[in-house]
């Protein structure tokens, strides 16, 4: 099976080729290492400190697509029946398309691409006109109190920076979107959008040498954006801003989300790492486990119960979500599960082989891959990863989990009741 073949351009920006001549479509993004995480509000750029508004890299990512010189990008991709989208996540912002080389115009469109993220157009109209577009995105999602939870949980579970903005949005707030000028929108570009910060994925039916040939006849026609950023030097992340916050708001049930982190282990890959986390978790939580169903047969747990994990500079946060009509016993009672550390190597290599067969099924959709390759890159730079999955076992799970603490270090309930602390 073909893999990654990682190559960097004269500029030094890096870029991941992937190349099928069986695929009918051609895959292609620019990423920049640089996302919503609250982690990236304060920098030295120049040598000077800034502090700049929440959510910028999302109002980036409207800016370039929706202002390009060539117009709005989005649009321009789908006049041509191509798959494309610009996505902010906590640590990165993605641009890519997915189109058929049916008029051998992918390389025009491959152009365009880096022209959208590469030669911005900065003027005040087009700081008004993305300003208008968020500000709405944020009116129709004001009162989603799954995401006032979660942001609130995040906010309060780091004490050295705002896990998300202060404003509990990873969008931001209208007045802090209002509150943004030509100067933050170029001082932030100018900051991230640097060329050690990017790198390129083009997957499909390619000619890896041919395009690596487009993008450095590209690039050598740009000046070299260089890294003059300078990461903020954040004190030590201890404890947690609060253990417990209640929000009041009008809701059916009462809405829980509780966090716990952990240290990542520098002698394990972050994929063997998380790999031994989503077992032991699937292992507990899982909503056919007996104690699951008690805690739901009671009402400690109604619909069924949700977690996730997030990496971020050395720290992994684990989040369980879930709604509930008695959540302060709730969060006691699922912490109680998660501690008792029983292990079954029959459920691990059960666990192990459905994680492995759900691999190999994901290869049956390689655009979707492709798009996710962007952010797994900080867990494996390879297409197929089974190899290594073969080499994590039960001996070193067990020793991996018995050196965790599962406990919930800050939980946010949002309700409809008073609850005393």
């Amino acid at each position: 099976m073909n893999d990654f073949i990682e190559r960097k351009l004269s500029n030094g920006i890096r870029v991941y080729y992937y190349s099928d001549k069986s695929l009918k479509r051609v895959y292609a993004s620019i990423n920049i290492e640089y996302g919503t995480n609250g982690y990236y509000d304060e920098f030295f750029y120049g040598d000077k400190e800034y502090h700049t508004k929440p959510a910028m890299a999302h109002f980036l990512e409207h800016y370039l697509i929706e202002t390009s010189k060539n117009g709005n990008m989005l649009l321009k991709y789908f006049d041509k029946n191509y798959e494309a989208n610009g996505i902010t996540y906590p640590d990165l912002t993605t641009y890519y398309f997915v189109g058929i080389d049916s008029k051998k115009k992918i390389y025009d469109s491959i152009r365009e691409l880096l022209t959208m993220v590469e030669e911005p157009v900065f003027n005040n109209e087009n700081v008004e006109q993305i300003k208008k577009a968020i500000c709405q995105e944020l009116t129709s999602g004001e009162d989603n109190r799954y995401q006032i939870a979660l942001s609130s949980v995040r906010h309060n579970l780091h004490t050295s920076y705002d896990a998300v903005p202060v404003d509990n949005n990873v969008l931001g707030s209208i007045e802090s979107t209002e509150s943004i000028s030509l100067d933050d929108v170029k001082l932030c570009y100018n900051a991230y959008y640097n060329d050690e910060n990017k790198f390129i994925v083009i997957a499909g039916n390619i000619d890896i040498d041919e395009v690596h040939k487009l993008l450095n006849s590209y690039y050598k026609k740009r000046p070299l954006h260089k890294n003059l950023l300078k990461e903020y030097c954040y004190g030590l992340d201890t404890g947690v801003r609060n253990k417990l916050e209640i929000i009041n708001m009008p809701t059916d049930a009462d809405i829980v989300e509780s966090s716990f982190k952990i240290k990542i282990d520098k002698n394990l890959s972050l994929l063997e790492q998380s790999f031994y986390i989503e077992i032991y978790m699937t292992s507990k939580l899982a909503n056919s486990r007996k104690e699951i169903e008690k805690l739901m047969e009671s009402k400690h747990i109604i619909s069924g119960i949700s977690f996730f994990s997030d990496y971020f500079k050395g720290m992994c946060d684990v989040t369980v979500s879930y709604e509930s009509n008695k959540p302060k016993s709730s969060i006691k009672k699922i912490e109680d599960i998660l501690n008792e550390k029983k292990f079954s190597k029959k459920e691990f290599e059960l666990l192990k082989k459905d994680a492995i067969v759900k691999e190999i099924r994901a290869k049956d959709h390689m655009y979707y891959i492709f798009k996710l390759f962007p952010t797994r890159l900080e867990f494996s730079k390879h297409f197929d990863d089974i190899k290594e999955y073969n080499n994590f076992t039960f001996e070193k799970y067990k020793k991996y989990i018995s050196k965790i603490d599962f406990k919930f270090e800050t939980t946010t309930i949002i309700t409809k009741k008073r609850i005393r602390k």
